[in-house]
This record gives structure tokens, sequence and C-alpha cells, in this order.
């Protein structure tokens, strides 16, 4: 540090404390001033400094002083007033009153204002006064070091961000085409064998791409180069964003994504979409790496304020969860817990440090729940502004709606209710065909079936009831065949599709095949 003064190195609050323990020490008005005579802190007793009106030497006034230097730099003066080291008689002041025609009262008001110490009493309180300037000294020198450690730690600091960044961008453009590169190779015509090695480059090329994309957003943020970037989105748009790509996170795993959103969600916010996007897909993808089976569930709720809404979202997951000794470290960058249970997983352990300090950046906060061996919930809360109020999902049909479904998977099964109920539906929820038959008995005029149920049973009761829409479940990763009169809607059931299902808005899913191909339906309960 190169300028600095002695505001910047002492707090004034401290500076001031000091002053006044000095001045009720001394008995004395005390004041600290910088090097340009400023005062900075407020007089303790009122001191009327340099109030005489003829020479000081006249009448042997002395000044309590000390300077205040650092590193041969003088920053500031602590001073204590004027005191008279020799009494002056009645008849001396008249007459150095009358000599430079000053009022005696006035010079008499001021004589009394003045402490009298004896020779040796000064030069005692005067190494008083230096004493504590010398105080201020420590303290100012000392923090002088620290500002001027933390300076050589922030321009490390900076030149290892500036360096990751600069790294980042020269790795990412030869990374990016080696993937385009590789995705040309698939489309040509290619032996087994080398299909796999290519898709295998393809994979890693990702994986890298992730990586190093993670550790140049983690040097954006440390360099405070990070931008929040604001602007009108769609919420229904960006959870289909989400689940889009966490399906093909999901892959072959035994996971149900299931995906909560609330209907009256506004259907246009103004914020960072892209962030919100980025923080979901982390822990999402968290939820996804470390479950092996059960289900995730993305939960995306609001909560009104003054200034539009709280935007609450939680992932929750059935997977290894989280020992209670390592939550506070969750947080923490290149740092995966339990690292020998996880040693096969991909990752810089930046996913969750960016994702806090990108909720941060928003005005939000992100939190965690988690107990070992059942299972997760992250989330955030971040605050929005409502672009348009309108409710995202709305059933517009002025039919009469009457639902059932015969659905095998629980998480699937409990989801489907929730829904019905945010759509005030009259809803049955059957466990086997017969159940189902007198549903529809009932006015049940849309039927949802879970794929492993559809049997031959069903279809022939498909065919005898052409008034009712059946919409059959299917899993994401299964192109399948059904008949003419049944719609297909891949899970998750989103209520945004289920909306479109009763609004008649979505055409019927139809392919011709000769051949059907069915799962084992599972036992009906």
């Amino acid at each position: 540090m190169k300028n600095y003064s002695l505001s910047d190195l002492v707090a004034m609050d401290t500076l001031q404390l000091i002053q006044d323990s000095f001045s009720k020490t001394i008995g004395l008005d005390t004041i600290i001033i910088d090097e340009t005579g400023t005062s900075l802190t407020p007089e303790t007793d009122a001191l009327n400094l340099r109030s005489f009106t003829m020479p000081d030497y006249m009448l042997d006034i002395k000044e309590l002083s000390a300077p205040i230097n650092v590193d041969g730099k003088l920053l500031g003066t602590i001073f204590a007033g004027q005191v008279l080291t020799h009494p002056i008689s009645h008849s001396h002041y008249i007459e150095l009153a009358r000599k430079f025609s000053i009022d005696p009262e006035t010079f008499s008001r001021q004589l009394q204002s003045v402490k009298f110490l004896s020779e040796d009493e000064y030069h005692t309180m005067l190494e008083f006064v230096t004493n504590f300037a010398n105080i201020i000294q420590s303290i100012a020198k000392s923090n002088l070091v620290i500002m001027a450690a933390n300076s050589e730690i922030e321009h490390a600091a900076q030149m290892k961000s500036d360096f990751l960044a600069n790294m980042s961008h020269e790795i990412r453009t030869p990374m990016n085409a080696v993937i385009g590169m590789a995705e040309m190779a698939l489309r040509q015509d290619l032996p087994e064998e080398a299909r796999d090695y290519i898709l295998q480059i393809k994979a890693s090329g990702k994986s890298l791409l992730t990586i190093i994309n993670d550790i140049l957003d983690f040097s954006k943020i440390e360099s405070g180069k990070m931008v929040i970037t604001e602007t009108n989105y769609e919420i229904m748009s960006l959870s289909n964003d989400i689940i889009n790509v966490v399906m093909t996170k999901i892959g072959e795993k035994d996971i149900e994504l299931i995906v909560e959103t609330n209907p009256t969600l506004p259907y246009s916010l103004y914020g960072d979409d892209v962030r919100i996007k980025q923080v979901l897909l982390n822990i999402a993808y968290n939820a996804v790496k470390f479950t092996e089976s059960g289900a995730v569930t993305i939960d995306i709720d609001y909560e009104t304020t003054e200034d539009g809404i709280n935007l609450i979202v939680r992932v929750r997951d059935t997977g290894i969860g989280i020992k209670e000794e390592d939550l506070p470290n969750l947080f923490e960058s290149f740092s995966q817990l339990d690292s020998k249970r996880n040693r096969n997983e991909e990752g810089t352990g930046l996913g969750l440090a960016i994702s806090n300090q990108l909720v941060k950046l928003m005005n939000g906060k992100l939190f965690v729940l988690s107990e070992y061996g059942k299972g997760s919930e992250f989330g955030f809360i971040i605050p929005q502004k409502v672009a348009d109020m309108t409710p995202s999902v709305a059933l517009t049909t002025e039919s009469s709606i009457k639902v059932a479904s015969m659905i095998s998977n629980h998480y699937v099964a409990d989801s489907f209710q929730l829904k019905m109920e945010q759509f005030e539906l009259e809803y049955t929820a059957c466990s086997n065909l017969t159940q189902l038959q007198e549903s529809v008995k009932d006015g049940a005029n849309f039927v949802f079936v879970e794929y492993p149920y559809y049997n031959e049973q069903m279809k022939e009761f498909m065919k005898a009831a052409p008034s009712v829409e059946f919409i059959i479940l299917t899993d994401f990763r299964y192109d399948i065949c059904v008949d003419y009169n049944a719609k297909i809607l891949k899970k998750p059931a989103t209520s945004y599709a289920l909306a479109n299902i009763f609004n008649h808005e979505t055409h019927t899913n139809h392919k011709e095949c000769d051949t059907y191909e069915y799962f084992e339906a599972p036992e009906a309960n």
C-alpha cells in the first residue's frame, strides 16, 4: 500500500475510544487530528484549540501533544490541549492585557480555562501522551502489515483466477472441436467397435468440457467477474429444459423422475434463468449421481412477496445420503464427501460450491437436508420479479373432467394424486382392471394407464370404450406402439402436459405397427 492514512489503518470507533479514555485519565481536553490538521474524531470535552489572542511565549503556554508515525510517515497527532507551567499573577495579566489592548475580563476567562502544571507534572503528562500515541502507532502498524499481506493474497488469487480463466478458454476451443468431430464421425457408416470407441471419445470429451466450464465459472466468481443477467423467462419452459437434460443423465438407472410444479406459478418471471437452470441442474445431477434406484423429485413452488415472489426449488432423492458430520463441508471447493464410497463418480467437487455462490449473487440461499443411507434434499430460494402474473398452467375446457388411473409405481402414483388435487378434479386411483372398468362406468372420461398394464385385456377394454380418452404412461427411453384411440404420455407426467391433455391440445401419438412388445405387468394389490 503506497498511499494510506491513519483512518485507513485504525477504525474511527477505536480512535474515539482511545481519545475518550485518555481524556478522562488525565483530565484534559483531547483530540486526534490527521497529518493535515483535520480532526478525525469529535472533540472530547469541547476542546477550544488555540484560543489565545497573544503569543504563547508571553505566557509560557505549552502544548501537550505527540505525533503518530508509521514507517517514518506522519499520519496524525494526539493533542491534549494547552497548559501553563508558571503561574501568572493578577497584576501581570492586567499588565499584559493593557500592553496588547485585550479586554482584561476576556483575558481572565481564557486563562482560567487553561490547566496549570508544574514542570515535572508537564513532562510526566507529556510522556503519558506519547505512550498513547505509541499505542495508536502500534495498532496502525499491525493493521498495515495485515493489509499489505491481504493485498498480496488478493493479488495472488487474482493471478490464479486469471490463469484458470485463460487456460479454460484455451482448452475449451480444441475440446469443442474434438466433440464436434466425434459427432460427425458417428454419422458415418462405422464398424460397431469403431462406433463404441468414438462414443467413448465423445462422452469423455463432454465430461472434460463440464469440468472446464466449472473451473471457468469458479474463477469468474473468485475474481468478481461473474455477472447476473436478468431477463423475462417462462418457468414452464425452464422446467421442460431441465427435464430433458436430467432424463438423459438418468439413462438406464432404475430411477423415476418426478416433477412437481405449482400450476399457479406466474407465467413469466424476471431473473437470470441461465444461472437458475445451472444451479438446478447441478443439484439434480448430484441427486441422480448418488441414487441407484427409487426416485429423484424436482419440486418447483413459490411464495408471494411485496416485490414479486420467492422462487422455491427442491430436489429430493432416495440415494445414499450425507453423514451429519460432512454437512458443514458440502460447499467447499474441490471437495468430494465420502471419497472412498464415491471414488467411481466423476467431478471436480466444484458444483455445489459454484451453486452456492451463484445463489448468493442472486440474493438467495441454498439449503440441504439429508439422512445418511436414506436420501437427501437440496434446494434454494431466490427472489424473482414477476413479468406476467397469469398462472402458468390452467384448465380451459368447459366440459366436465373425471379421471381414473392404473399406476404401479408408487412414486408416480403419489405425484399423480397430488396433481389431480391441484387441478381440483374428481379422481380415482385403481389397482386392477375391474376397478378401472367400474370407474369408467361411473363416468371417468380420462383414463391413465401405466405401460406395464398395457396388455391384451387392457387393449380389449380400451376398444370397448371409444368415448374415453386413454393415455398410456411410458418410460422416456422407449418408443412404443398403441391403439389408435390412445395417446402416449412419456414420464414424468408434468402439470403442463396433463393440462394439455385435459384441454385437448395434445395430438394422438399413434404408430402403425404389427406386433406389440409388452412388459410383464406387476401384480395388482
